[in-house]
């Protein structure tokens, strides 16, 4: 750990001259390999990549808004379900790189509101 302090100033110099770019003073913190790195919506440790915490929580969020509006509605207008369609794939697209086809099995069939199922239907998942 005392070694990774020491070179910091060596990256940031590196970094400043060679790419012209800067370390923010705040951001640089230390831990342990194990508790992985978080990137790009996943958190990446030695072996495997997990799925974040937060894209789930994001997911599960907004099927709960769909299915209040759907339950607020007789039907869905033709911009309304390319709106939840367009939402539903872009995470289905992020977490499909992940092992998380249990979880999104969960999140479709068991969170999302069964009236859904008269507009579409899942081919893969």
């Amino acid at each position: 750990q005392n070694y990774l302090k020491q070179i910091i100033p060596v990256i940031r110099n590196y970094l400043q001259s060679e790419l012209k770019l800067t370390l923010h003073p705040k951001k640089i913190y230390l831990q342990h390999f194990s508790k992985g790195v978080q990137f790009l919506g996943a958190i990446i440790k030695p072996y495997r990549i997990y799925v974040s915490s937060r894209t789930k929580g994001n997911f599960y969020e907004m099927i709960h808004k769909w299915n209040i509006i759907i339950n607020e509605k007789i039907h869905l207008s033709e911009e309304e379900k390319q709106m939840f369609l367009s939402s539903v794939n872009s995470y289905l697209g992020i977490m499909k790189h992940y092992k998380t086809s249990n979880l999104r099995r969960k999140i479709i069939f068991d969170k999302t509101d069964k009236k859904f199922w008269e507009y579409f239907e899942v081919c893969y998942l």
